[in-house]
């Protein structure tokens, strides 16, 4: 017996209803007053239907689409909850569809009329009868209007040729009128730059009148004197051409170095006659004046020729040749005459050796505080300069000896060099702790001072807190040897008393005041009253004792011996105290020949810096273009450089 197929009768069944005719949910409903059709709650003003599910594209976004975000269900539940309300709702759908609706713009633009014969007529233009469309089927002809021929139905393809022709007419009208208006505008620049001639024909005939006068006269005085009279209708033309020829000649036959009286008093003269501003405003121009032009084609020439002529170990001359050319010399001018007097002490600073200098014989006229910082009063020092001058002075100052006192003209120094105290620090300090450390003997039978004395001498050139501190490290050592000496061999503490005192009067107070020194002189005396309670402690020494101080004599010092120290010499010390490496590369530049060196913090690896050095200078390779040289400084931008930062 076949088995009946479950499935056809399934598929055979009739279809239920799809509302809620039985089950739990459907008596829980019932019980609350659910009817189908109905919303749910109170009234039944809750949903009627289930809530649907909005389905959207794979990995779009909410309202990518463009369209409501709200379902069938939703639309339907919001139009019942308005109604109820008694409001009209739309569809957010029809919404988006009205306003791409008046958002959306013909393609074709809408025509403009740019003239109509009437607004012609009424600027002043006469209009061809050819033009108008008159209405001839009446009594009296009438000239027609767009709208009327539109309502007429006349001839597109004649109308608009007509418009055409009507704007090309109305076209060249315009420009017409436009050229009007820029002739009449014309017409008044032109009167006024015909006025302005005038003016300048008649001054140049009443300045050509005056030079007649001129001819007579030969000397530069003279000139002056008659053109002074005759400044207020001579041009400066006039006067720059009148004056040429005589200032030549006095310029010639003068030394502007040591007699620049006559020309410098002439420039000043001619300045004031002139109508144009030739003081030092700043300001740029297109062109030269004829006193700028006198200057640079006359003046500038001869300048340079006694700069050349100069020997910059006498800056008396040129300071003060600078100093009357200040204000009668335009800016530019000036500027490329500091810049060849800078060259020149350059050059003479980097060929001086100091020879006379390393044999012990220090002549004060080869100091550059002499030739040197007398000119920076009146010129301003470039970078260069300032390098040179660095180098040359470090090498000075570690040529110094201590022990004659404090270094000559060191505070003149310091307007221009602002690190001259980290530079004194470096090389003098040293110096000068060594002198109290090796040379200061104390001895209370027979002191001498002269070590001392010297040595508060550079209460000028550093600071109370440095040279306390030297003392506190290499004279208080000593002291209290002495004093632990004395101490504990019968002791006269009456004279110990007397000594303490008077080797404290020694100390300026602003020595004393420093906490190290008051520390130092407190120990020293604490250690006296512990001698008198009989509870004195053995020194602690770090160092050896020093020997008896009653010895009848001491051998005088012996002349040291100073070594002849290059600027090479000195940057591979200051590589040793900053911890670099000076490696030479078996490298020249390619233009000077000097040998070419690095700068480097570490033995290995590409860090560095590539320098030579020329004279008392040192030079670095550019950061970016490795074939330019730049002078560098022996500071913290090398360091950095160095460390490859």
């Amino acid at each position: 017996m076949d088995r009946p197929n479950l499935k056809r009768k399934a598929e055979d069944a009739p279809k239920k209803s799809s509302g809620l005719s039985g089950g739990f949910g459907a008596r829980m409903l019932a019980k609350m007053g659910f009817v189908e059709g109905q919303g749910l709650g109170k009234d039944g003003t809750g949903i009627s239907e289930p809530i649907q599910v909005r389905l959207r594209t794979a990995k779009a976004g909410i309202g990518a689409s463009g369209e409501s975000e709200l379902t069938q269900q939703q639309k339907r539940q919001a139009k019942k909850n308005a109604e109820a309300k008694g409001e009209v709702w739309e569809d957010d759908d029809v919404q988006v569809r009205k306003k791409r609706h008046t958002d959306r713009k013909s393609g074709a633009s809408t025509p403009r009329v740019q003239y109509t014969i009437q607004d012609l007529e009424k600027a002043g233009l006469s209009i061809p009868p050819s033009f108008k469309l008159l209405d001839m089927t009446g009594a009296k002809a009438v000239a027609l209007s767009g709208l009327d021929l539109r309502l007429q139905g006349s001839n597109p393809s004649y109308n608009s040729r007509t418009s055409a022709d009507l704007t090309s007419y109305g076209n060249a009208w315009t420009e017409i009128a436009n050229e009007a208006n820029d002739l009449e505008t014309q017409e008044i620049r032109l009167q006024q730059q015909m006025r302005e001639l005038e003016k300048e024909i008649q001054a140049a005939r009443l300045s050509l009148d005056a030079t007649e006068g001129l001819k007579q006269l030969h000397t530069l005085e003279d000139i002056l004197s008659y053109m002074e009279n005759k400044s207020s209708i001579l041009q400066d033309e006039a006067i720059i051409a009148a004056i040429h020829k005589p200032l030549a000649a006095a310029m010639s036959s003068s030394d502007l170095l040591h007699s620049s009286e006559t020309v410098t008093t002439a420039l000043a003269r001619i300045q004031s006659m002139l109508s144009t501003n030739t003081a030092n405003t700043g300001t740029a121009k297109r062109r030269t004046t004829p006193y700028e032009s006198l200057i640079c084609h006359l003046v500038l020439p001869g300048i340079r020729t006694a700069i050349l002529q100069w020997d910059p170990l006498q800056p008396a001359a040129m300071t003060l040749l600078i100093r009357k050319l200040q204000p009668i010399l335009p800016n530019f001018v000036l500027s490329s005459i500091e810049s060849e007097v800078q060259i020149k002490v350059r050059e003479k600073l980097n060929s001086m050796s100091f020879k006379s200098i390393r044999r012990g014989h220090w002549n004060s006229k080869e100091m550059p505080s002499f030739w040197v910082l007398p000119l920076f009063e009146v010129i301003q020092p470039d970078k260069e300069l300032l390098l040179v001058l660095r180098g040359k002075l470090r090498l000075l100052l570690q040529l110094w000896d201590v022990s004659r006192g404090p270094f000559p003209s060191y505070g003149l120094y310091h307007k221009a060099l602002p690190d001259l105290d980290r530079l004194a620090c470096q090389v003098l300090l040293p110096k000068l702790a060594s002198l109290i450390r090796d040379q200061l003997v104390i001895n209370p039978v027979d002191q001498e001072l002269e070590i001392i004395e010297t040595f508060f001498k550079f209460e000028n050139t550093f600071k109370p807190e440095v040279l306390a501190e030297v003392l506190a490290q290499h004279f208080f050592p000593q002291f209290d040897s002495i004093l632990f000496q004395w101490l504990t061999s019968s002791p006269n503490y009456s004279e110990i008393s007397q000594w303490y005192v008077w080797w404290k009067s020694l100390f300026s107070d602003a020595i004393a005041r420093q906490p190290s020194i008051q520390k130092a002189f407190e120990a020293s005396l604490s250690r006296i009253n512990r001698a008198l309670d009989g509870s004195l402690e053995p020194l602690e020494q770090s160092t050896p004792t020093p020997e008896p101080v009653d010895t009848p004599s001491k051998e005088p010092p012996r002349p040291r011996v100073v070594e002849e120290m290059t600027f090479k010499d000195i940057v591979e010390e200051w590589c040793g105290d900053e911890n670099l490496l000076l490696v030479p590369l078996r490298e020249a530049h390619p233009t000077t020949g000097s040998p070419i060196y690095k700068i480097t913090a570490s033995a290995v690896g590409g860090i560095g810096v590539r320098v030579y050095l020329r004279g008392d200078v040192l030079y670095a390779a550019d950061k970016k273009d490795k074939s330019k040289w730049n002078p560098i400084e022996l500071g913290t931008d090398l360091i950095a450089r160095a460390e490859g930062k």
